[in-house]
């Protein structure tokens, strides 16, 4: 039981990436797209992608039940919080119809003819959830995704790289892990200037890091025991 749930989380984190892979492709190339609030991947897409109807069913199980448990701090400083929050929906889903790539309902109206519309679909889509004392902010994953292909590409691409090693080459998932949190304090050091707009306190090394993230300490850990 234990090996099986692993197997459908590993297929979720692979549906993610390769959800996220293509939104990033699309949104790049399509600048007349805003992609604000498209899913990170549907039923239509991952059937277009060629997985199985049981790897299907398997993924959308391990979404739920992510999406029930809540979400996953990533930063958390005094009274500022960041979380990333799945959420699992059903009902209409909108695609680009050459790729399949799940596009928004704003981005549907842009491609007109070229929208694809399927009802009563499974849409997952992640969200980074902000509180700054009395202010929040929610920004989802294709948004983030979709910004960075255009302003910062080679982050986004080596981010998305390693997540891939991490995911589906055991032998390299410590080295992958570390590579991350490091890609990710080289980001945060190079725009510290804008960040701290946002943020109360921007960490300038990996003990900083793993004092304000709790997400950033748990790939620490598991990146350790992978080591022993």
């Amino acid at each position: 039981m234990q090996d099986r749930l692993q197997r459908d989380l590993i297929r979720l984190f692979e549906a993610v990436l390769l959800g996220l892979r293509d939104i990033s492709k699309l949104c790049a190339s399509m600048h007349s797209l805003r992609c604000i609030d498209a899913p990170v991947f549907t039923t239509t897409f991952l059937r277009s992608r060629g997985l199985s109807e049981y790897s299907i069913r398997r993924i959308w199980r391990a979404a739920k039940q992510r999406s029930i448990q809540g979400g996953q701090i990533i930063y958390h400083y005094h009274d500022t919080i960041f979380v990333i929050r799945p959420r699992v929906e059903h009902g209409i889903a909108y695609h680009d119809a050459i790729t399949m790539v799940p596009v928004d309902k704003i981005d549907c109206l842009t491609l007109g003819d070229r929208c694809y519309e399927v009802p009563n679909c499974n849409s997952l889509y992640i969200y980074l959830q902000g509180r700054l004392g009395h202010a929040s902010i929610m920004l989802s994953a294709s948004y983030i995704v979709g910004l960075l292909s255009r302003t910062r590409p080679s982050f986004l691409s080596s981010m998305l790289e390693m997540s891939g090693k991490a995911v589906y080459d055991f032998r390299e998932t410590s080295k992958s892990l570390l590579n991350m949190l490091s890609a990710v304090l080289d980001l945060l050091n190079r725009e510290a200037p804008l960040l701290r707009m946002i943020l109360p306190y921007v960490p300038r090394s990996l003990d900083e890091l793993l004092r304000v993230s709790p997400l950033a300490k748990k790939i620490y850990i598991e990146s350790n025991k992978e080591e022993r």
